[in-house]
């Protein structure tokens, strides 16, 4: 990945790779921040066509240009809707996968069930019926590493996010990066991101990009390849976009900008078909909070509390750390970026989405027969 291509933000004509200094620059400047991912291949496509290409075809297409790419390709999987998807085409495809890496936070009793559930029996499935060759490896995240993530200095960081949800290191190329020893130089790491985004304004709609999902990766920004959007097969992003805007046009016709930003909120009960119109597939038990949306949990959730105290009292120093971090971030990067400012008791929601460009995709609500014909 060059320089130019890096997922950054813009302020005044500046470009940084650090949210932090973004927030910073929009307080002294009193300008807008602008996210930037990959606009050069998207600004390249044309966003009111759907691609000919089915979206299997995409899929395929895509996993072999990763195999193709790598030497030795891992799949970060959390057995979620994407990165379930990523597995099975693979798998669909005969395209073989060298290792799935998984995560288990062992002090947080909703993810470590959702991992002994879901995860690894998953990812055990994929090794005995489809590639007995795939290694499993599990990064298991302790005490110990809220310790070395929250002592850490802010200041000091080299790209300086503030992540949103559960007390918790979640930054994954963070723990990648402490925990795990790539053992190849072509090594290649893929994670699920991202399902579209997409906005009605002035009876169009657009699709758009925020900062939000990609503050978990944000630590090594070339150490991660994000499988749906990606600036090496553009058309996978504008065919997902496409098919989740085809779907609410047969669903819901009278869809306006309200309904459909509630249709892609991850807590609204429309997640498991929001990510079924993606592509995603159906969920393997949508009652499972993995699969449906509800292990998308915010930092209210009772696990905070839990995990809270677990680390209170074996290593107390790190909440206070945790909470001088937010501190830090919220006094200095300026008001506008603390999405929980009008919630006191909300800090842990993190600093508000940066939008990126709008894709103009058509009129709302889009005549599908005449802009398939």
């Amino acid at each position: 990945m060059t320089f130019s291509t890096l997922p950054h933000w813009i302020v005044d004509e500046q470009r940084y790779f650090n949210q932090f200094e973004t927030w910073q620059a929009v307080a002294r400047t009193s300008q807008p921040a602008r996210f930037c991912l990959y606009d050069d291949a998207f600004d390249s496509v044309d966003w009111t066509q759907d691609p000919a290409e089915s979206w299997d075809e995409l899929l395929q297409a895509r996993c072999l240009q990763l195999r193709h790419k790598y030497k030795h390709l891992i799949l970060l999987y959390s057995g979620g809707r994407d990165s379930h998807c990523i597995l099975k085409s693979f798998e669909k495809y005969g395209i073989p996968i060298d290792e799935l890496l998984l995560v288990d936070y062992i002090r947080n009793p909703v993810r470590t069930n959702e991992y002994k559930t879901w995860i690894r029996p998953l990812a055990q499935q994929y090794k005995q019926h489809s590639n007995p060759q795939v290694k499993i490896t599990t990064i298991s995240v302790d005490v110990d590493d809220y310790k070395k993530f929250y002592g850490e200095t802010w200041s000091e960081r080299p790209t300086a996010t503030l992540i949103n949800g559960l007390f918790q290191p979640s930054d994954y190329t963070w723990l990648i990066d402490q925990k795990y020893k790539a053992a190849h130089s072509g090594t290649g790491i893929v994670c699920g991101l991202e399902k579209p985004e997409l906005l009605i304004k002035d009876n169009n709609i657009y699709s758009i990009t925020t900062d939000r999902a990609f503050m978990h990766y944000f630590h090594n920004q070339t150490l991660m390849e994000f499988f749906y959007i990606t600036p090496d097969l553009p058309d996978l992003h504008v065919k997902q976009s496409w098919l989740t805007v085809n779907y609410v046009l047969d669903h819901y016709p009278l869809a306006d900008a309200d309904f459909l930003q509630k249709f892609q909120h991850p807590h609204s009960g429309y997640y498991d078909e929001f990510a079924f119109s993606t592509g995603r597939g159906l969920a393997v038990d949508k009652n499972s909070p993995s699969q449906n949306g509800r292990g998308k949990y915010q930092g209210n959730h009772p696990a905070f509390q839990v995990v809270k105290k677990i680390v209170q009292q074996e290593a107390p120093n790190v909440w206070n750390h945790y909470k001088e971090n937010l501190d830090f971030f919220y006094n200095k990067s300026g008001p506008d970026a603390n999405l929980g400012q009008s919630r006191p008791d909300s800090f842990w929601m993190g600093a508000k989405a940066i939008e990126g460009r709008h894709y103009f995709m058509g009129q709302w609500p889009i005549n599908s027969t005449e802009e398939k014909a």
